[in-house]
């Protein structure tokens, strides 16, 4: 029973039951994955986290394969909409980065397993991870894209903008990585504002004066 807006009580349907139950199922696989692997994460553990039956796990996936194929898309929409939700909507250029980094690694924060998710679907869900890419990338091109209009990507034109976006990826994965390397003391701000200063200022390179003697930074 729950209270609508007038506040009286009424039953919860049967369909908001199973979305209710298909949420339950979903946030305990992506928690067990996350936290064993997909090799370890067996029905069992995922519908006791979940609260309810083995048998109740088949009226919603065909197989334990079923689910991880759906695992990584759905983290993978939770982590779009918490960008999209961190990130202003009219942002652009070097400063949209900025705010998306910074939610990226919150969202890591939150959600230490995703790492381990998206990786090992490579492996363990391929389909997942293709679509998982796919989405993510096509998010990127649309930014790019309106930094392009706006004459803010420099050199680059409109067909880089697919491999600027992979690349953009590929950093951040790694950043997320070393954020979560044993061993490893790096302060998430100073990793944002290397990443920042890298990518900003026309891109890693300038054209060298080779008239000037070389010189170290420290």
């Amino acid at each position: 029973m729950e209270s609508d807006l007038s506040g009286q009580t009424r039953k919860r349907t049967r369909r908001e039951k199973q979305s209710d139950t298909l949420e339950a199922l979903m946030s305990a696989a992506i928690q067990v994955v996350g936290d064993e692997g997909y090799a370890a994460a067996s029905i069992a553990k995922i519908t006791a986290l979940a609260n309810v039956a083995n048998g109740t796990f088949y009226n919603y996936f065909d197989s334990r394969q079923d689910l991880f194929d759906q695992l990584l898309p759905v983290a993978g929409e939770r982590l779009i909409a918490h960008l999209r939700a961190n990130v202003a909507p009219g942002a652009t250029g070097l400063e949209r980065e900025r705010q998306r980094i910074s939610a990226y690694f919150d969202y890591l924060r939150l959600n230490p397993g995703f790492i381990r998710i998206f990786h090992e679907a490579e492996i363990h869900a391929p389909r997942a991870y293709a679509r998982h890419l796919e989405a993510y990338l096509a998010g990127y091109g649309q930014a790019l894209g309106r930094s392009l209009s706006l004459n803010e990507l420099g050199r680059f034109s409109r067909e880089d903008i697919p491999v600027l976006g992979y690349l953009l990826m590929g950093m951040q994965d790694y950043m997320a990585m070393l954020l979560r390397a044993p061993g490893k003391d790096v302060d998430a701000e100073r990793m944002i504002s290397v990443y920042l200063r890298l990518i900003g200022m026309g891109g890693l390179f300038v054209e060298a004066d080779r008239s000037a003697p070389a010189t170290a930074k420290s």
